[in-house]
């Protein structure tokens, strides 16, 4: 093997240099690898923290560095809460699916389906119902419109000022 680390034509034939070269090559590779997590850390201005550091020191007791925000694991979100009306007016938009699944190729929400707009913003469906110029769009979301007043909580009545008991 020559200076360079390269294998010569003498080297070839014997195992025993070329298993010395193989190691030198390990160890090489090595040395780098630990050298580029070295430079990563400084970069990231977090400490270098060894196998035995971590089981030592209690996580509650390390010190957070700028670095380390982007090695934690995102929270999981909470499970939105369902309620009955909501999952009423669901099963109301899987029964009229040919309405539901029209995907809407204009304004805000184009690319997306009726019914998922009418979930998230029942109030566009509303608008589409009077609004929409194709006759097909205004008659899909109107029978949306009416799955959404179908499926909403019942309001209280209101007695009337003037009356008397």
């Amino acid at each position: 093997m020559d200076s360079d680390g390269h294998v010569t034509d003498s080297d070839k034939g014997e195992p025993d240099s070329l298993l010395d070269a193989l190691t030198a090559l390990v160890q090489m590779q090595a040395e780098s690898v630990r050298l580029q997590r070295l430079l990563v850390e400084r970069l990231l201005g977090q400490a270098a923290l060894r196998a035995e550091d971590v089981q030592e020191a209690p996580r509650a007791e390390r010190n957070p560095s700028r670095g380390a925000r982007y090695y934690q694991s995102p929270t999981p979100n909470a499970a939105p809460s369902v309620t009955p009306q909501h999952l009423d007016l669901l099963c109301r938009l899987q029964e009229m699916r040919d309405a539901a699944d029209l995907i809407l190729q204009f304004g805000p929400f184009k690319g997306t389906t009726l019914a998922q707009v009418a979930v998230h913003h029942p109030e566009y469906i509303r608008e589409l119902m009077t609004r929409a110029q194709r006759p097909a769009v205004r008659a899909a979301a109107a029978r949306i419109v009416d799955a959404l007043d179908a499926a909403a909580p019942p309001r209280p009545r209101r007695n009337s000022v003037g009356r008397a008991r």
